[in-house]
């Protein structure tokens, strides 16, 4: 028997496994799709570090979510089952397991909106390290030129000072179920036996071989219960994580690169003149280039000179047709 339930229990495993790494592959595809529709001008509004956070969250996210939903649809088949045995032995007493799950429900509607709340709060802090190392990291030549590497260093040094406290009040709100959990098993088991000894008053001899028949299960049901609090807290804490992953997905607010329809360049005639040209960036109050007046007439060459920020990428952006 034992080698059976290890068997289907390693075959289990191997096809999670399976089904994860499958799920890994393609959500890492479905969001680099998604941003490589994206038309430029929309791409071009998030940071390099940000995109690159999308495709590392989503695999992260997703096995956490796959892991934690297989887990508590098992959870709570043997919730039932062991419901199903309480009720059985003494139907009234089985009004003590359900006193225990109905004080976990009621800690737990407290603490997962606040835990939600607080994984949003983390996620954002995560990301915002994230973008600020990979944009440092690429930009390594220009730290180094231009000696900023201090300010680097403490622009991560303040962003990580800043996520520490949040996720230590994670921590403070995700762990309080198990020894809560512990506190609410003994409390009921306690009223379990001022029950037992009420009801079975008249039966002394059957008092305490069906108070431990009863209080057998139900340990293992609060077991089972505990496991289904840290199963939805760790929910919770995803939640941040799949909200992010949403906004990426989701093809509300974005604009797409267009396919097919394009005209031929087929050489310039005559010159390329900018009249009255202006242009803001999206989620930019202030526009990146402002009512601009300029001609390159064919057969010379131009320079483009200016500070950074002056707009001369724009302009070349602007003649290549990317906005």
């Amino acid at each position: 028997m034992q080698f059976v339930r290890s068997g289907l229990r390693y075959v289990g495993m191997v096809s999670a496994g399976y089904l994860k790494a499958r799920v890994r592959g393609q959500m890492i595809q479905q969001v680099f799709r998604q941003i490589m529709l994206l038309s430029f001008a929309c791409a071009s509004s998030y940071k390099v570090g940000d995109l690159t956070e999308y495709v590392q969250n989503a695999q992260r996210a997703v096995n956490i979510e796959l892991e934690q939903w297989n887990q508590l649809l098992v959870n709570s088949f043997v919730i039932v089952a062991y419901m199903v045995v309480l009720i059985s032995i003494s139907p009234l007493l089985s009004v003590v397991a359900i006193i225990l799950g109905a004080g976990l429900v009621a800690v737990q509607r407290y603490l997962i909106p606040r835990i939600k709340s607080i994984s949003r709060e983390v996620t954002q802090a995560t990301v915002a390290i994230t973008k600020q190392i990979v944009e440092n990291i690429q930009g390594l030549r220009l730290v180094h030129s231009f000696g900023k590497q201090r300010q680097s260093i403490g622009q991560v040094h303040q962003l990580t000072a800043e996520l520490v406290p949040l996720m230590q009040k994670q921590e403070r709100f995700t762990k309080v179920t198990e020894p809560l959990n512990q506190f609410l098993t003994i409390f009921t088991v306690g009223g379990l036996l001022i029950l037992g000894f009420i009801v079975l008053r008249n039966e002394q001899a059957l008092l305490i071989p069906a108070l431990f028949t009863f209080i057998m299960p139900l340990n293992r049901l609060s077991s089972k219960l505990g496991n289904l609090a840290g199963i939805l807290n760790t929910l919770a804490n995803n939640s941040g994580r799949m909200d992010r992953l949403n906004e990426i997905l989701t093809p509300e607010d974005k604009e797409w690169a267009k396919f097919g329809g394009y005209q031929v360049f087929a050489g310039l005639k005559d010159k390329i003149q900018f009249e009255q040209v202006t242009l803001r960036y999206r989620g930019s109050q202030a526009p990146a280039l402002k009512d601009i007046n300029f001609a390159m007439p064919k057969g010379t060459v131009t320079a483009l000179v200016g500070g950074s920020g002056a707009g001369k990428s724009s302009i070349a952006d602007l003649l290549t047709g990317l906005y």
